[in-house]
């Protein structure tokens, strides 16, 4: 590896070394016991890590370019479609940390996360790889008492001090989009998903804004009815009643969810008539063509409400049709693809071990692993990082069947055989389930040998704040 400083060059096995370290958990004292597992002298443990000082940097710059060179991509792909090249794209976001974000009490007066990735992704292609990233660390082992990061002399591997918020997603969004806008193309974003927790829209709106463009911030269909379900679970409903919904199918029109509101409480209710034939998406109404609610254990395919009971099922009901929810998910985007990222990173970056310096270029390497595949990934840093590996031998062609696999698995993943297999599988487990009647109790709960707490003392339960929260 060629560098700027004097001295003998790294050579190219420790550099091809560093390569799969930077995309496994282990680092160099792990690397240390598999060499003298294996009768093998281990190599030195401060010549490892100068290695991987001068390859983590070359990394994050690679990736980088990388990253530039997949949004052309995209605007080749949009030329190709017959759209201009500047065309707004559709991505979605989501952010990692290393340590949950509500107040610890004792343990840390700030925020508990060091260390946070907030990643975009494209949803033009099917592959939707990722085109942005941020990555944010408070941690520095060369901090002295009385110093601050990232201020004192020499080098720091923090870039946000440690009062520093680090939750703050609009900030991370807004640092990516003016790397998009650098571009020598200026990418430009016109749709937003996310999960409802999020301030990341404010920050591309604020980026895109200056360029004049205008973004639309859409919700992810899942997380909503993930909320959708715990507003269910907390619903005051009589014990004859046992809450639910029926699924949609189809892409009917917006007006029309709002009259299929009815159509619900209806058709649970065991009513079927003219409210289903009318607005319902899924049932006909005819005592032959019913909906016969399959997925539901057969003793509870029809409801028993009251009249408060109906009003609180409607409200539910509503809480996914109002024309508002339905305007912001009518794309029916997700952000499934970030959290799936976000355990690719854990393969790279445990949230358990903490690398104060690598943790940048191990966020890098496992995005440019996921982003072509292990295979190919591998071939490629390798090549960009000065040690190229030679071709046509039984390295490379085991390298070639890797990603081949890799490749093969993730169709087998998308196919509707699989999808089809992992439905029945669920259903034969809830089978299962109401047919031997299993116990759900764990034989635990929170604080059962602790004395009793007086009611007077308890708060009403509410959802978390991810700060501390000003008196």
């Amino acid at each position: 590896m060629q560098t700027d400083s004097r001295g003998p060059k790294t050579a190219k096995p420790n550099i091809s070394l560093w390569v799969a370290l930077m995309d496994n958990p282990i680092m160099g004292t792990s690397l240390q016991e598999i060499f003298l597992a294996l009768n093998c002298p281990a190599p030195s443990y401060t010549g490892l890590q100068r290695n991987g000082g001068k390859v983590g940097p070359r990394m994050v710059e690679m990736v980088k370019e990388d990253l530039r060179r997949e949004r052309t991509y995209l605007k080749d792909t949009l030329e190709n479609c017959g759209y201009p090249r500047l065309t707004p794209i559709p991505v979605e976001g989501d952010g990692r940390y290393n340590n949950p974000l509500y107040w610890s009490r004792d343990r840390n007066p700030f925020q508990p996360a060091t260390q946070s990735t907030y990643t975009i992704s494209e949803n033009v292609t099917s592959d939707k790889k990722i085109i942005g990233v941020t990555a944010k660390n408070k941690l520095c082992r060369k901090r002295t008492k009385g110093s601050r990061c990232p201020e004192h002399p020499g080098k720091c591997s923090a870039s946000l001090t440690m009062d520093a918020p680090i939750g703050c997603e609009h900030l991370a969004t807004e640092e990516i989009c003016h790397d998009f806008l650098t571009d020598r193309e200026p990418t430009l974003i016109s749709h937003m998903t996310t999960d409802g927790d999020s301030a990341a829209f404010r920050g591309v709106q604020k980026a895109m804004r200056e360029h004049g463009q205008t973004v639309e911030a859409l919700r992810d269909t899942r997380h909503l009815a993930q909320s959708q379900k715990k507003a269910a679970d907390n619903a005051n409903l009589a014990r004859t009643c046992s809450p639910g919904g029926p699924p949609l199918t189809g892409r009917p029109q917006k007006e029309n969810f709002h009259f299929a509101t009815d159509a619900i409480v209806e058709c649970y209710s065991g009513r079927c008539g003219g409210t289903c034939t009318e607005h319902s998406l899924v049932c006909s109404g005819l005592p032959t063509d019913c909906w016969p609610k399959e997925y539901l254990p057969p003793n509870s395919r029809t409801l028993n409400p009251t009249l408060e009971d109906e009003e609180t099922i409607r409200r539910l009901v509503d809480f996914r049709f109002s024309r508002s929810t339905i305007t912001t998910t009518r794309y029916g985007t997700n952000t499934q693809k970030s959290e799936a990222l976000h355990r690719g990173y854990s393969k790279s970056n445990p949230k358990n071990v903490t690398c104060a310096v690598s943790f940048e270029p191990q966020i890098y390497s496992a995005i440019h692993r996921m982003n072509h595949g292990p295979g190919k990934s591998t071939v490629l840093k390798c090549a960009a990082l000065g040690a190229p590996l030679p071709e046509d031998t039984r390295v490379t062609r085991q390298l070639e069947r890797k990603q081949e696999i890799y490749i093969t698995d993730k169709k087998r993943k998308k196919s509707s055989v699989y999808r089809t297999r992992r439905r029945a599988f669920v259903k034969e487990k809830f089978e299962m389930y109401f047919q031997k009647k299993t116990g759900t109790e764990a034989g635990y709960s929170k604080g059962m040998s602790d004395p009793p707490i007086p009611k007077s003392v308890t708060r009403n339960k509410c959802e978390h704040s991810y700060n501390k929260q000003q008196k």
